[in-house]
């Protein structure tokens, strides 16, 4: 596409006028609090007024006259049309030339209205640019997205990781299998000259093994130092790539799947989780776009995916570039992907609302206070939530523009769910129990799904959790939570003594931590006080880390699993101050208490080194 597209050529009798919509920005696009500009170019001198209807969906339309105006040959003019639709999304501007009653010309254009750029953006969608054009480029930057996914063989890589670099974007670096003749040396060059705009790379789980880790090892000679993932298609990969050579140096997996299911998502964490890998950063590349013989989904059918993509763990899901722009034109889902980015943007997913389904309402936590993100996947359905004493109720369509909020009744909320995804955000009320208690009672029923985990548990422990699994979010006795907390230096000294096998004893982990972790938000939501100071808890914590340090060489292969460990007890302190400083002093606390029993964990990893022939095993 060349920017002759981008430019409507009205032909009057006398001359050509060419007009382009939104010439200050570098596509035909509006932030939400800017006018429309549009630029007039005549190659004869003219006088006309201009006349402009603007058409929305469900929208009445607006009407404005400018001028008369005098365009001069080959002179920019430039108009601003100030009244105009204050609703964000896509419109059509119907252009006239006018000679007092004679019409010189006309035509129509298509524009889109969204919220101008976060900086930064935390938000949970990335950009595949394989064989982008540079519009395709600007589309993604203009939103702004978590990263953008660039090939290694892309004939303007350079370019391209330099843009990224000077906009402050980011980018995913792919090697495909196809990418063999790739040389090691090629990507030390890449991650000397370009790391700082790498954020991540990541590597196809089809290439050779040997290969991959000499990609690996070349990535860290250049100086590349953020994380190194492998790209899977099917759980078949996943044991091998994590448990072979590579599988040292991987912090993630990407999940390369065409529209994949959640339970899609969850095999390949529980893929993870059997291969000893608790915790691994999760993304996905949906790819349905890819195919051509496939109609492209809408904009609320891939706001829904992603949001159900981070419902599961993906951190990021990434969507090829024809989903924002294609042939010259934006497509129609891109003002919806601008309001989730927006919407979402410093929000931490807490858990989905227990609704009956086809009613999906998920949870997060953004700031001081709440987001629900709220659809039906079948058509139009009335919902209630008992969300209690909130306030400042605000609500939003796909497009993010203001609703009228709904009103509050005894602590309820009724409200009509479409397939298009809305947000209602809010303070206080009781938000994050019930959802929080949804994660638990799902936790615990996928805990004692597996009868091997059953049969090699204690009887006691089993029991444990079973109390779990009709939990309401009431308050929790925090004898049964510490019951829990005490698991985990127990399973942790089961598994690397060999009384458990790591298939069972890292899955069981990794439930087991994601269910403490919601009750720290219940425990929050009780508001009783916890027994023990957070500096305390952290104090402690910290001496068993200095311990773990002191006893082991923490650079060494055999302790991939401390090391690991050691990494996640730093994080969980670290989130335990910073929800300490947003007034959540018991869900930090309750959060502190499960650092230091993760942390006392350590000793038990240090004691075994893993046989040669358990790390080379191959499926």
């Amino acid at each position: 596409m060349n920017a002759a597209s981008l430019v409507s050529v009205l032909l009057c009798a006398s001359a050509a006028v060419n007009v382009r919509l939104a010439p200050d920005q570098p596509l035909p696009f509006v932030f939400s609090d800017e006018p429309l500009v549009i630029e007039l170019v005549s190659d004869e001198p003219l006088e006309a007024e201009l006349h402009v209807a603007i058409h929305g969906p469900e929208l009445p339309t607006r009407r404005n006259s400018l001028g008369p105006m005098e365009l001069r040959p080959d002179r920019p003019k430039w108009v601003s049309v100030e009244e105009f639709p204050a609703q964000r999304g896509r419109f059509e501007a119907e252009i006239t030339l006018m000679n007092g009653e004679e019409e010189l010309a006309s035509d129509s254009r298509e524009f889109f209205r969204v919220d101008r750029p976060l900086a930064p953006a935390a938000a949970p969608l990335g950009i595949g640019l394989d064989a982008a054009t540079r519009e395709q480029f600007m589309a993604a930057r203009s939103m702004p997205v978590h990263s953008l996914r660039v090939s290694v063989n892309d004939a303007n890589l350079d370019e391209r990781l330099r843009h990224a670099r000077e906009m402050g974007v980011p980018a995913a670096l792919a090697i495909a299998d196809d990418d063999a003749d790739i040389t090691p040396e090629a990507i030390e060059a890449i991650a000397s000259n370009h790391g700082e705009a790498i954020r991540r790379w990541d590597i196809s789980a089809d290439t050779d093994l040997d290969h991959l880790s000499e990609l690996v090892e070349a990535i860290r000679q250049g100086g590349g130092r953020t994380p190194i993932v492998a790209v899977v298609s099917e759980t078949a990969q996943v044991g091998p790539v994590l448990r072979n050579g590579p599988g040292r140096h991987l912090r993630g997996l990407v999940i390369d799947r065409s529209s994949p299911h959640r339970n899609d998502l969850r095999a390949f964490r529980r893929a993870a989780e059997e291969a000893g890998f608790e915790g691994l950063q999760l993304n996905a590349v949906d790819s349905v776009l890819l195919d051509d013989d496939e109609e492209a989904p809408t904009g609320p059918e891939l706001i829904r995916r992603v949001l159900l993509n981070i419902s599961v763990g993906m951190e990021v899901t990434h969507l090829n570039a024809p989903a924002l722009y294609e042939d010259g034109q934006f497509i129609h889902a891109y003002a919806y992907l601008s309001a989730l980015i927006h919407r979402l943007n410093g929000a931490a997913y807490i858990g989905e609302w227990g609704t009956n389904h086809p009613v999906y309402v998920l949870v997060f936590r953004r700031g001081e206070g709440w987001l629900l993100a709220i659809w039906s996947a079948e058509g139009e359905r009335e919902v209630e939530l008992e969300l209690g004493d909130v306030s400042g109720l605000a609500y939003y369509d796909g497009h993010n523009n203001p609703l009228p909020a709904p009103a509050v009744e005894d602590g309820v909320v009724a409200l009509r769910a479409a397939p298009e995804p809305h947000y209602l955000t809010g303070e206080g009320g009781n938000v994050f129990g019930p959802a929080a208690a949804n994660v638990v009672r799902e936790e615990a029923e996928a805990f004692l799904d597996s009868d091997d985990v059953v049969e090699q548990l204690s009887e006691e422990f089993v029991e444990l959790v079973e109390a779990f699994l009709n939990y309401n979010g009431g308050n929790t006795e925090r004898l049964q939570f510490f019951s829990l907390l005490r698991a985990f230096p127990y399973l942790e000294e089961q598994w690397q003594s060999g009384s458990l096998e790591r298939s069972i004893a890292a899955p069981a982990i990794a439930r087991l931590h994601r269910l403490t972790r919601a009750l720290c938000v219940v425990e929050q939501e009780t508001g009783e006080s916890f027994i023990e100071p957070l500096q305390e808890l952290l104090d402690r914590t910290s001496e068993h880390q200095s311990r773990y340090l002191t006893s082991a060489d923490s650079g060494a292969d055999v302790h991939i699993r401390g090391n690991w460990v050691l990494q996640e007890v730093t994080r969980l302190t670290n989130e335990a101050r910073d929800l300490a400083g947003k007034d959540r002093d018991i869900e930090a606390a309750a959060v502190a208490a499960l650092a230091e029993w993760r942390a006392r964990s350590l000793q038990y990893t240090v004691r075994r080194e893993i046989p040669d022939e358990e790390e080379n095993e191959e499926e």
